[in-house]
């Protein structure tokens, strides 16, 4: 079972895996803004699986307000409650049956 690994300082966390979705991932580098959340995922002896890197939400998306059907009044009070998913990665190298189903169901937890 993969481990998720949402270490304080974030800071540490972001500089180990900031080398990671270059080199990796098909869009490149990150350009998260505004707040970050980075999820380090990692086999039992402690080896890189993988990393997911979740930010706060567009202030404005039309499209996305538009199919959730917000007015402009609950866009303000809800969007806190929306996250963006920047990046999911696993790393190539290793691979583990059910990895990604299984990375995603333990960040939801």
């Amino acid at each position: 079972m993969p481990r998720t690994q949402d270490t304080p300082p974030q800071f540490t966390l972001h500089l180990a895996w900031s080398e990671a979705p270059p080199r990796w991932h098909y869009l490149k580098d990150i350009k998260a803004v505004g707040e970050q959340i980075w999820y380090g995922v990692f086999d039992q002896e402690g080896q890189r699986l993988g990393v997911l890197v979740f930010c706060a939400a567009s202030r404005r998306l039309h499209a996305r307000d538009t199919w959730i059907g917000w007015s402009e009044e609950q866009r303000r009070r809800r969007l806190a409650l929306v996250v963006n998913n920047a990046r999911f990665l696993l790393l190539p190298y290793k691979t583990v049956p059910n990895l990604a189903s299984r990375t995603l169901g333990a960040v939801k937890k």
